[in-house]
């Protein structure tokens, strides 16, 4: 396969990954205003929040600290200058599926098409009925899901798969952090709060967001707490938006891949030595050093492999890598390039 089109595949499985997770950020902080404020506790704007985890704190061009909730709507959803805009992402996908209609199924087609066609009244709707943005993200969630049951369902099991396969794992394993990170480090009560109502609710509404929360009760028969939740997103393998089953299946991309073509891909080494981490990991040990710290290791982590894929199979050169200084919550996410 060239390496421009296994590039446009990696992509058109990351930017629609990125859409479902841009509007799961945002059901995030939805559903976290509407929790009660304890008495004598200054209000965290969640919204200023799940703009700087989903790394738009570069992009958006206004007072990032007073930010209402129409103009975040507004960055993440329909801003054309916000590279991981929804917008941006159905069009981005679009465009590299266009790029490559040859290499996929018109079912894969037509549901990229029609999410892309369908999006201008999706957002004229958002934009003039502020109760329409639960109608919304569910939206973005169902176009993503038609995506994925006509990739996993019509595509041969060859490599274009395994390149759609491996930006979707990458994207998700990347969100699934940044959404815990909102939750642990910037919206975290007090030392006082935790395990307390306000934090149990805060528990249960990032897994009604992230989609899990019968999947949690019923893999942990446990009730909502921080380990379990913590646990159960990082490191639980049954779950299927877990940091670790997301690198798992991008490992086995990976062999696939190599199998294939005969020859070893250097970046599977690393992605290796990422998923026996995180196995190995105790998330006692994690929460005690401090989750977000662990959670920066790891989007850095992700993000390294991700240009280190793009070496392997000669993709065109990825954008600026951030400051490894600065928190990963704080950089702009990777841009969505168009092959």
């Amino acid at each position: 396969m060239l390496s421009r089109v296994a590039e446009n595949l990696f992509w058109i499985g990351r930017c629609i990954e990125r859409a479902d997770n841009i509007a799961r950020l945002i059901d995030t902080a939805r559903r976290m205003v509407t929790l009660p404020n304890v008495a004598g506790r200054a209000i965290t704007n969640e919204w200023s929040s799940i703009l700087i985890a989903a790394g738009a704190s570069t992009t958006y061009q206004g007072d990032i600290e007073n930010v209402t909730r129409e103009d975040v709507i507004e960055h993440l959803v329909a801003d054309p200058d916000n590279p991981s805009s929804i917008y941006n992402c159905f069009r981005n996908a679009r465009e590299n599926a266009r790029a490559i209609r040859f290499g996929l199924t018109s079912e894969v087609w037509n549901s990229l098409n029609t999410s892309w066609n369908e999006l201008p009244n999706q957002i004229t709707a958002l934009r003039s009925r502020q109760a329409y943005l639960a109608e919304f993200v569910d939206w973005v969630k169902v176009s993503q899901a038609q995506y994925r049951g006509a990739v996993e369902g019509t595509l041969v099991r060859d490599d274009s798969l395994e390149f759609l396969r491996m930006g979707g794992h990458i994207e998700r394993a990347d969100a699934t952090a940044r959404i815990l990170d909102v939750k642990y480090h910037v919206l975290l009560p007090s030392l006082g709060e935790i395990g307390g109502s306000l934090d149990h609710y805060q528990w249960i509404s990032l897994l009604q967001a992230v989609g899990v929360q019968r999947a949690y009760h019923f893999v942990t028969r446990a009730d909502v707490s921080r380990d379990g939740v913590a646990e159960f997103l990082v490191q639980n393998e049954v779950n299927p938006r877990s940091m670790t089953h997301s690198v798992a299946k991008l490992v086995d991309s990976l062999v696939r891949l190599e199998e294939m073509y005969g020859q070893p891909a250097p970046c599977r080494m690393r992605a290796e030595v990422m998923l026996t981490e995180l196995r190995a990991a105790h998330i006692e040990d994690i929460l005690s050093a401090g989750l977000h710290e662990y959670l920066t290791w790891f989007i850095q982590s992700i993000s390294s492999l991700s240009n280190e894929i793009a070496d392997s199979f000669a993709f065109a050169p990825p954008p600026a890598v951030p400051d490894p200084e600065t928190s990963p919550v704080e950089n702009e996410q990777m841009q969505t390039q168009v092959s």
